[in-house]
C-alpha cells in the first residue's frame, strides 16, 4: 500500500479551479504542513490560507469521514502500510481508531485460520492428545462456536482472522 492525500486549496477551489497537491500520508503531520504552506504561497488566488483533505488514495478505507487532523491520516497511513488489508479491515470494522487496531495486532491476534472450526481443531489438538478417530467425530463447528463466542473474526480472502478483545 501506498496511501497519498491530495490536499486543495479552499481559495482556487472556491473559485473554481482546481489547485493542490499530493503525496505520501505517511509523512510526519510537521512535513504534510510545510508542503500545504508551500502549495498555499503558490496558489493562483493571492493571500490563500485555507485547505482541505479532499482525496484519500489507497486507505480503502469506507468511513474516510471519521479521519481526523493530520497526525490521525498519518498514523492510519503508516498502520497500513505495515498491516495491508488486514489493517484496512481492522479500521473499517472499528471506526478508523489506530490505537485500538494496533493493540489487537501487537497482542490480540491469535491468528489466521482457514475457518473457525480449523482453529477450533488446532485448540482441541493442542491441548489434548486425541488419536485422529476421535477428532474426525467431533462436531468442530459446535466447538468453534464455543471457542470463538468473544472473539472479534475478521474475515479475508476466504480466511479468518482472530483477536481477543482488549
Amino acid at each position: 500500500m501506498n496511501p497519498t492525500i491530495y490536499v486543495a486549496c479552499l481559495a482556487a477551489y472556491n473559485n473554481g479551479i482546481r489547485y493542490g497537491i499530493e503525496f505520501d500520508a505517511t509523512l510526519p503531520p510537521e512535513d504534510m504542513l510545510g508542503l500545504i504552506g508551500d502549495m498555499l504561497k503558490n496558489s493562483p488566488i493571492e493571500g490563500a490560507e485555507e485547505w482541505e483533505v479532499q482525496e484519500f488514495n489507497d486507505f480503502d478505507l469506507f468511513n474516510t469521514y471519521r479521519v481526523g487532523g493530520l497526525q490521525h491520516i498519518h498514523d492510519i497511513a503508516c498502520f497500513l502500510v505495515e498491516h495491508g488489508e488486514l489493517g484496512v479491515e481492522l479500521l473499517n470494522n472499528f471506526g478508523c481508531d489506530v490505537e485500538f487496531a494496533k493493540q489487537l495486532m501487537e497482542g490480540k491476534h491469535v491468528g489466521e485460520y482457514d475457518s473457525i472450526e480449523d482453529y477450533a481443531r488446532q485448540y482441541i489438538s493442542d491441548c489434548y492428545e486425541l488419536p485422529e478417530f476421535i477428532l474426525d467425530n467431533i462436531n468442530l463447528e459446535a466447538v468453534a462456536r464455543t471457542l470463538t463466542y468473544n472473539l472479534i473474526k475478521i474475515e479475508l480472502h476466504g480466511c479468518v482472522h482472530l483477536f481477543h478483545h482488549l
